[in-house]
């Protein structure tokens, strides 16, 4: 078994490989979460981009986000908890800390992502600075 890099205790295929593969949707707003870090650490760049929301994905830089993923080494994804994003909801909030190795230094993200449901399925919806057109 290769364990899953969101979940040390659960199978990579069983878990976020399903969601990776487009094998199944995530559920919900946390599986979407837990998927889109195992999306950056594997490189699957293209999921990345997919699964983030419609009106954000012209801002993402797709060689940037290959150059990142080859220097990035996941360690550890902790859940500090979640409001909303479940199966039947419209709209969810996961808060995370992510462990990570960026280019052989230690970084610590942190944040309270929000998820939206579009076209029926999850998606991220990051921050846009609100002066950038």
């Amino acid at each position: 078994m290769t364990p899953c890099c969101c979940d040390q205790s659960t199978a990579f295929e069983a878990c976020c490989g399903a969601y990776l593969s487009g094998a199944r949707l995530p559920p919900t707003a946390l599986a979407l979460m837990r998927s889109r870090y195992a999306a950056y650490v594997k490189g699957e760049v293209d999921y990345v981009i997919a699964s983030t929301a419609a009106i954000a994905r012209p801002t993402l830089n797709r060689p940037e986000l290959v150059a990142y993923c080859r220097g990035l080494m996941g360690i550890r994804l902790k859940i500090i908890g979640t409001q909303d994003g479940g199966k039947d909801d419209e709209v969810g909030f996961v808060e995370f800390r992510a462990n990570l190795r960026v280019r052989g230094k230690s970084v610590i993200r942190a944040e309270n992502s929000r998820f939206e449901r579009e076209d029926g399925r999850w998606v991220y919806v990051p921050v846009l600075d609100a002066g950038a057109e």
